[in-house]
């Protein structure tokens, strides 16, 4: 069975109707760095790491993928998650899997 977490079922692929950035998700974070403000008790998580990801691509910076990179670590996330994110302002994708790969992305 699915286990879902927020109060709305949240349609994906997430996709930003300003900058077409798109995200396609499936994972769950358990907990994420404090300096993140996120919970994910509180609403869709692949909502919040979608509203994360977005504002990395609209400030990027000589060292913009390496805060993607940064964002998707261990070390700021735990979770089991696997993802696309399509950042179509920076003509970019990035493809991720956690650590132990139990999420499935199939498109």
């Amino acid at each position: 069975m699915l286990h879902l977490r927020g109060a709305d079922v949240t349609p994906q692929p997430f996709k930003d109707a300003n900058t077409g950035n798109t995200l396609q998700y499936n994972g769950e974070v358990f907990s994420a760095d404090s300096s993140l403000n996120f919970d994910p008790t509180f609403s869709n998580d692949g909502a919040q790491l979608f509203n994360l990801l977005n504002a990395a691509s609209s400030s990027p910076n000589e060292n913009y993928i390496e805060t993607i990179k940064h964002l998707l670590s261990n070390q700021i996330l735990d979770g089991d998650l696997s993802l696309i994110y399509q950042d179509k302002v920076n003509n970019l994708i990035f493809v991720y899997k956690d650590v132990f790969a139990k999420r499935s992305l199939l498109l």
